[in-house]
């Protein structure tokens, strides 16, 4: 999803003609050097007035515009840039770049050949695929739950807030648009969801962000998804530091971090080889008889707990480690 967050005022032109093409049928329509400004009312509807596009006050900056397509109801969509071949989503921080999802294409079935202008495309039956003109049909990347069903509906994609790509679907009319299929099944599993040492849970079907343990405060309580930082830095310890157990629970590794991060140990070596390493800010044993221990020594680290997950993870803190509260038993 590419939106420009405008102050009320500035012209977003370049938005407007990265947007143009899927809205308009010809050009004639808007006269050339046409502009719209955030902060009024206007906009550009298709010749069939299915879509329109118009600045709308940011869900989380009111006092700040997004560049939008809708489609008749209302309902928002987005234009995803095409990427080198593969559906991949990053999380991107200064310069480490973590990738948790990657698919579609596939060098066992297409060969070894480069592609010269992959796209992601929406197919009308509810086919998510990646077309290119080196190859000879295109690569399925999803069906959506609704895949063949027919009807005066239409079907997007978009990379939505929270760091998931999904496909959605919306009748002719309705003001809602229905999810039919998201890249990362598990929104815990989106890295970076609960921001830097935040903790992803679940709270019944909704994910929920806190903090390791006590010895953490949000950065943000207005805002658990921004993260957590610790109420003593590391450096300035009164005492020794300790690593705090955490029962089921992971630190979020992907590759590229995955390779200089991953040992095979058990799960007290995976706790002491950390508390001795002067980078290592916290770590996971796998329970699952893989025997693998990931040190985290990256300055952004992802959690999620889960009690179906098989791990134990250790975070660095200063000494005493302080366990959150149990949680309250589900009603």
């Amino acid at each position: 999803m590419r939106t420009l967050q405008q102050h009320p005022g500035d012209l977003a032109l370049l938005c407007c003609l990265l947007l143009l093409p899927p809205l308009l049928s010809h050009g004639a329509d808007i006269p050339l050097g046409s502009t719209l400004s955030p902060g009024r009312s206007a906009s550009w509807t298709s010749p069939n007035n299915t879509f329109s596009l118009s600045f709308t006050p940011s869900p989380t900056s009111p006092s700040l515009f997004v560049a939008a397509i809708t489609y008749a109801g209302g309902i928002p969509v987005f234009a995803v840039d095409k990427n080198s071949g593969n559906l991949t989503l990053k999380w991107t921080s200064g310069s480490n770049t973590v990738t948790y999802f990657n698919k579609g294409y596939n060098t066992s079935s297409t060969g070894s050949k480069t592609l010269s202008s992959p796209t992601l495309t929406m197919q009308t039956n509810g086919i998510v695929s990646l077309t290119d003109g080196q190859l000879a049909s295109p690569v399925v990347v999803a069906y959506s739950s609704n895949y063949g069903e027919s009807g005066d509906m239409m079907r997007f994609l978009r990379l939505d807030a929270d760091g998931n790509f999904r496909a959605y679907s919306a009748a002719r009319g309705s003001d809602a648009a229905t999810e039919q299929w998201s890249a990362v099944a598990d929104q815990c599993q989106v890295f970076g969801y609960c921001g830097n040492m935040g903790v992803c849970g679940y709270n019944g079907t909704s994910p929920v962000c806190g903090c390791p343990s006590r010895n953490f405060e949000l950065s943000n309580p207005s805002n658990p998804r921004q993260g957590c930082k610790r109420k003593v830095d590391l450096q300035n310890c009164p005492g020794n530091s300790t690593m705090l157990q955490l029962d089921n629970t992971q630190f979020l590794t992907y590759p590229p971090e995955a390779i200089t991060e991953t040992f095979f140990t058990g799960i007290t070596a995976c706790r002491l080889n950390c508390l001795s390493g002067g980078s290592c800010v916290a770590s996971t044993a796998l329970s699952d008889g893989s025997g693998l221990c990931f040190l985290k020594v990256s300055s952004f680290v992802s959690a999620y707990q889960s009690a179906a997950l098989p791990s134990t993870s250790f975070v660095k803190v200063c000494f005493p480690g302080i366990p959150n509260p149990p949680a309250s038993p589900s009603r």
